[in-house]
């Protein structure tokens, strides 16, 4: 049975859990405390996620980005550590993946595909690792490093990925 949704705002203490076939027609706000947990699911989205210091962890789940309202599909700010394991993420050429501006970020066994608008990882935190993840027709570039970041990349391909400069990896340090 498929749940649907519009808009969701995840307060301070709660947790929102998606763990079967959901389809959301809005956009997810999660709250400095808050946290958003995709496990197992089916996300068709039309919308994106935005976070102020909360949680996010997405495993073993697949998404389709139907329509997105902002050049990344989540937007996280003041957040200390996401995770997204498992999981296959179709941007549908909709958008970037990810904006993170701050904590850690870890991904794995990840496919990441048609994204567009913006690269599909825009990273300006603090470390990141991204292990065993295939990104694939990413048409502004894959991933963007930025300041005093540090990224791990291990086991990962890249395949049609296309920017003006660096189009799987761009970083302003090196």
């Amino acid at each position: 049975i498929e749940e649907n949704y519009k808009d969701i705002r995840i307060e301070a203490g709660k947790t929102l859990i998606f763990d079967k076939p959901v389809t959301i027609d809005g956009d997810i706000f999660i709250e400095r405390g808050g946290s958003l947990l995709i496990k197992g699911a089916f996300v068709r989205m039309n919308g994106h996620i935005w976070a102020d210091g909360g949680r996010l962890q997405i495993k073993d789940a697949r998404v389709l980005i139907a329509g997105c309202d902002d050049t990344y599909w989540i937007r996280l700010n003041k957040v200390a550590v996401v995770h997204i394991d498992s999981s296959d993420i179709d941007c549908g050429y909709n958008c970037g993946l990810l904006y993170q501006d701050s904590g850690r970020l870890i991904i794995s066994e990840t496919n990441i595909y048609r994204t567009d608008i913006s690269r599909a990882i825009d990273f300006r935190g603090r470390s990141a690792i991204i292990d065993d993840t295939s990104f694939t027709d990413n048409k502004k570039g894959a991933i963007d490093i930025y300041g005093s970041a540090r990224m791990i990349i291990s086991k990962c391909t890249f395949e049609y990925s296309y920017a003006d400069y660096g189009g799987a990896i761009r970083s302003e340090t090196i």
